[in-house]
């Protein structure tokens, strides 16, 4: 892209030295300066140092874009001091010969006191910034005019940038519209650099930027802006009873006035609207008081009317219950007493069986002993009296002997089978 200044040219001036006036070479660097400091947006600040802006004031040759063109006259624009394009020109009033403004005071600061061409200095003082005297020459328009045909690259083109610019409007694209030149953010307290083009969208976001609150209209942080949004004095609140925003600060003074806030009245116990409060008197307090103490009473009393009706239900039904429970619960019982009343008959009968066969026994052993306690004495006594009478009742029963045994009597049978004792005992029995 090219930035071309317009200079009306004829054959004279290009024939022709054009002289130029102080006045017009001061025009010119003011307008330089101008342009350099005015035209600076407030928010760009460069990231150079020292040995960088030494280094914006050179213009390489190799930076020429129209090369080919301008290769004719080239030697009037090099600077013979650091042999680059003229920057800033200053000339001797002695030799007419041109140079960078910056090369010539390091020149001089470097203590020589003469032009570096023509060798000759009309000022004798020691300080070298007196000898900046003889470089108040008048600069050639024609110099300005070959310098304006110049067609450059940017200097960060390494950087991206592709832009072709004239001589004249070089400073005002490097310092001011390149997007590649890489600047501070102007935050204070952020250290971000980056390029132009990158600025803006960083500027959005930075959280040292400063931002406006929307609801106090002052100016916070960006990083302190989120928590100053829950805590600012000006913020809305929706009140709950209109519905309506108040700002915090108000906000106490707003619930007590709000008129649809609701109010607790004493009498009643119940709550109203404030503005209802206002017709809400004690007599009519009293009044909805009694209105609603009857109503209340009225609907206790059907309350009461069916529980009663549920309680009765409830003890008919369980009523029917028990009943229907206690003739289930009598079945089984009388089944089960009727079982045990069954076992307990037999287990009576089995012990009174075993105390009868117990009870035999017993008597079997008192007989016993009863015989074993005879004496001696009775012992023969008896034997001899047994043997006498057995003898007496052999010969007695032998009829019934014999006829016994020719009989078939089962039981007069058997009777020849008993013991002794049995047989005494039978004639005991008989003599009683």
């Amino acid at each position: 892209m090219y930035y071309p200044y317009d200079f009306e040219e004829s054959e004279e001036n290009v024939s022709e030295p054009v002289s130029v006036s102080d006045d017009d070479v001061d025009v010119y660097q003011d307008e330089l300066f101008a342009n350099h400091f005015y035209h600076t947006p407030s928010h760009s600040i460069s990231s150079k140092n020292e040995d960088e802006e030494e280094e914006d004031d050179v213009i390489d040759q190799s930076r020429i874009f129209n090369y080919a063109e301008v290769k004719v006259f080239l030697d009037e624009v090099i600077c013979p001091i650091c042999c680059q394009i003229i920057v800033n020109p200053r000339v001797c009033k002695e030799c007419d010969q041109s140079f960078c403004g910056r090369c010539i005071e390091k020149w001089f600061q470097n203590s020589n006191q003469q032009c570096p061409c023509c060798r000759k200095s009309k000022i004798s003082h020691s300080n070298a910034y007196q000898n900046l005297g003889i470089m108040e020459g008048k600069v050639p328009k024609v110099l300005l005019k070959l310098l304006s045909k110049l067609l450059l690259t940017c200097r960060y083109s390494q950087d991206g940038c592709e832009e072709i610019i004239t001589y004249d409007f070089r400073e005002k694209h490097e310092n001011n519209y390149c997007q590649y030149q890489q600047l501070d953010c102007p935050n204070q307290g952020c250290e971000e650099i980056m390029f132009r083009k990158d600025l803006e969208d960083h500027y959005l976001e930075c959280q040292y930027g400063s931002v406006q609150c929307k609801y106090c209209s002052e100016d916070k942080l960006r990083m302190e802006i989120e928590s100053h949004l829950y805590e600012c004095p000006c913020r809305p609140i929706l009140c709950e009873w209109c519905q309506e925003k108040q700002q915090a600060i108000e906000f106490n003074e707003h619930l007590e006035l709000c008129e649809f806030k609701d109010i607790f009245c004493q009498y009643c116990k119940k709550k109203y609207k404030r503005y209802d409060m206002k017709i809400h008197t004690p007599i009519f307090c009293l009044n909805n008081l009694y209105e609603n103490s009857l109503e209340l009473l009225q609907q206790k009393d059907e309350r009461i009317f069916e529980l009663q009706k549920q309680i009765e239900y409830l003890k008919s039904s369980k009523l029917m219950e028990q009943s229907d429970l206690n003739q289930s619960t009598y079945e089984v019982l009388s089944e089960k007493y009727k079982q045990d009343f069954e076992e307990d008959v037999e287990e009576v009968i089995e012990e009174d069986i075993q105390i009868e066969e117990s009870d035999q026994e017993l008597e079997q052993q008192l007989d016993k002993a009863n015989q074993n306690q005879l004496s001696q004495e009775n012992y023969e006594n008896l034997d001899k009296r047994f043997l006498k009478e057995g003898k007496q009742a052999v010969v007695e029963i032998q009829p019934f002997k014999n006829e016994s045994m020719s009989t078939r009597d089962d039981q007069l049978n058997n009777l020849w089978y008993c013991s002794d004792v049995e047989i005494n005992q039978m004639i005991d029995f008989f003599n009683i």
